[in-house]
């Protein structure tokens, strides 16, 4: 038996974190798995034609039903049974996030096929049944951690946002966090999903990355009167489309002004003169390490160098 996949598409939360979305929709996925009494079928047992694009096999939803109870802080209980598998006393958060904005990507038929890709994926991952959940734009699953494998080194991560981008032609971030006991999945679902949120919209090299990879900037995007400060400071450049051009050529190029004057076309002079301008209407030096700095997290926390950052 399948389950129409409508209940776990973008329709109902397009635009949201997909982790808000998953606290939410529990019940509803849980309680579609117990009224339809659903078998325990295992991945094995399903004939290839149950992987359709709009319909998900009965243990693929038990699987979203684990994920999404451990990701609302209750035991899964039922649906672990269901899916085949147990509460792990650790697991490795996977998040995904898919650089694409096209309409297509928030419909029932791509977001469909992407799951069924998705899974793929995950399946090639490990021989475990992962609790797993993909909307078509954002993605999370749960892994048992055995903690053999250091996270930083784990080859597996990079080569998992590779393998996405291939099958779902988009690029592909993958964030991840280790050693979570289920009591802190709730947690480490939404932070896991801003990494990746946070990587896309600073233009990062698609692939995969750790907290430690974006201490700084995520530190920035916390909720603070500094933060607010920040994005004041760069207001007057919001108007100012060539001023913003240089200094995140600046940035972007380590300040080297050569290769930054070079990139946008521009004599050397009148590269300067722009960051000169800069100066004058923020009160921060592009040229001042400190203040390049500020620059950036401004720009970056209002959303004018890269997409909007996780607020």
């Amino acid at each position: 038996m399948a389950v129409d996949s409508s209940i776990l598409t973008n329709g109902s939360g397009e635009g949201r974190p997909l982790a808000a979305r998953l606290l939410e929709r529990w019940p509803d996925i849980a309680g579609d798995l117990v009224a339809r009494g659903l078998g325990d079928a295992v991945p094995s047992d399903l004939p290839e034609d149950h992987y359709d694009d709009n319909v998900l096999p009965a243990v693929v939803v038990a699987g979203q039903a684990v994920l999404a109870t451990i990701a609302a802080g209750k035991e899964p209980g039922y649906a672990s049974v269901r899916a085949g598998t147990t509460v792990a006393d650790r697991y490795l958060v996977v998040s995904v996030r898919l650089d694409d904005d096209s309409p297509e990507a928030s419909s029932a038929l791509m977001g469909g096929r992407r799951q069924r890709l998705f899974r793929s994926a995950l399946e090639e991952l490990t021989s475990d049944i992962v609790p797993a959940m993909f909307d078509g734009i954002e993605g999370v699953a749960l892994l048992a951690d055995s903690g053999q494998v250091q996270l930083a080194s784990d080859p597996r991560w990079d080569a998992l946002a590779t393998d996405l981008t291939e099958r779902l032609e988009a690029d592909a971030y993958v964030a991840v966090m280790s050693g979570v006991v289920p009591a802190a999945v709730p947690e480490s679902v939404g932070i896991a999903g801003e990494l990746a949120r946070l990587a896309m919209g600073l233009k990062r090299t698609p692939g995969a990355y750790r907290i430690d990879d974006l201490l700084l900037e995520y530190q920035v995007t916390r909720p603070s009167p500094a933060r607010d400060r920040l994005i004041e400071l760069v207001e007057p450049l919001y108007d100012q489309e060539h001023l913003l051009e240089a200094v995140i050529a600046h940035l972007q190029n380590g300040g080297s002004r050569k290769a930054a004057a070079d990139g946008l076309h521009l004599h050397p002079n009148s590269y300067l003169y722009r960051l000169r301008r800069v100066h004058e209407l923020t009160g921060l030096d592009p040229n001042s390490p400190r203040d390049s700095r500020m620059l950036a997290a401004g720009l970056l926390l209002a959303g004018r160098w890269g997409n909007p950052l996780p607020q």
